[in-house]
């Protein structure tokens, strides 16, 4: 076969096939990429697709299937590992599954962060009626307590805000 824009030649039913390939097979892959491309596969791509062949078969994958996935698609001029539909969709709800479980989590973690902030708040009122009769050495201690409370619960609102993306 010529190519119509650069004048190369290679006839691909001269070039040697292992002896696992079947000649009919390959020549249907080689005459539909020749159509697709418009240009006649050169040696080095030739033996470039077998070895893929190869690795393919090696894996468990048949020649004819790996060859049909291609011209199948009408458009491809490659040679990929074939998909299997099955699988497909099992890695698909897998990967669904997984998705809503992350989101499950965090809406089982929102009550207790509530929980926290509100045992924290309980905690500020309860320092603030100490603090009216306190001594002033009580006071700058009392007042540590309620700065390390407010920490807290500034920590634990930032997490119900992040939460309450996923929700």
């Amino acid at each position: 076969m010529k190519c119509p824009q650069c004048d190369f030649v290679f006839t691909p039913h001269k070039y040697k096939l292992p002896e696992w390939l079947d000649a009919d097979l390959w020549h249907e892959f080689v005459e539909y990429r020749n159509k697709v491309i418009k240009c006649p596969i050169t040696e080095l791509a030739q033996t470039r697709a077998i070895n893929k062949l190869e690795k393919y078969m090696n894996m468990g994958y048949k020649p004819e299937d790996v060859i049909h996935q291609t011209v199948d698609s009408g458009k491809w001029v490659d040679l990929y590992e074939p998909r299997d539909k099955q699988q497909e969709a099992i890695l698909r709800r897998e990967a669904e599954a997984k998705k809503r479980k992350e989101q499950e989590l965090p809406r089982k973690a929102a009550p207790d962060i509530l929980e926290k902030i509100a045992l924290l708040i309980k905690k500020q009122f309860d320092i603030a009626r100490k603090l009216r009769g306190a001594k002033p050495l009580q006071k700058l201690a009392l007042k540590a307590d309620l700065h390390n409370i407010e920490a807290q619960i500034k920590d634990l609102n930032s997490g119900v805000v992040k939460l309450g993306d996923v929700i």
